[in-house]
């Protein structure tokens, strides 16, 4: 009886040109054809898998106003801190789907505007790396996901916050967008 390949084939050893340099992911299968990885080791380690990521999100426009964000540090500095963080698949008790629903991070634009960070285009196994992690921590920590998340979030906002303010090198710091009416 052939069995069904799984959605995404492992890789061995390889890196991911998008997962940051030096992550190279450890997947196996288990019966039901669910990649599994091991949990990070350390904290320090998802915190930096969530900054690359975040990181990798700017430039980043907001639709209302057209305030260009060029990077994480200046949409951390110029954007208010919304809300707990929301993980749909961890509040689904769904830690190593194959098709993640993904977490949001929201925080307002100075325009107003609410904006958000989404971890729906991660890669699944850095994806499923975290959502290891913050498992086993919150048994391990006795605390609640959305608790934890937000803890990685406020991790990631404080190393953002304590480094010295850059210039966008590409020259657009504050930037605005302007919308051509027909």
């Amino acid at each position: 009886m052939k069995t069904a390949n799984p959605p995404f084939p492992p890789l061995s050893g390889q890196e991911l040109p998008h997962a940051g340099p030096k992550f190279r992911p450890n997947l196996s299968t288990s019966h039901d054809g669910a990649y599994q990885n091991p949990p990070a080791k350390t904290q320090a380690e998802v915190i930096q898998i969530l900054r690359d990521f975040y990181e990798g999100l700017f430039p980043k426009t907001c639709a209302n106003c057209g305030r260009v964000f060029a990077t994480l540090q200046e949409y951390v500095l110029a954007s208010q801190r919304l809300w707990p963080s929301l993980n749909y698949d961890m509040e689904l008790g769904n830690y190593n789907t194959p098709h993640p629903i993904g977490g949001l991070a929201m925080a307002n634009c100075p325009c107003g505007s609410t904006l958000a960070l989404s971890t729906k285009t991660m890669p699944l196994p850095r994806a499923h790396m975290i959502m290891a992690w913050i498992k086993a921590e919150m048994e391990r920590r006795g605390m609640k996901h959305a608790e934890l998340s937000d803890y990685l979030r406020d991790e990631v906002r404080k190393q953002i916050l304590v480094e010295p303010t850059r210039k966008a090198a590409t020259g657009l710091k504050g930037l605005r967008v302007h919308k051509h009416r027909s």
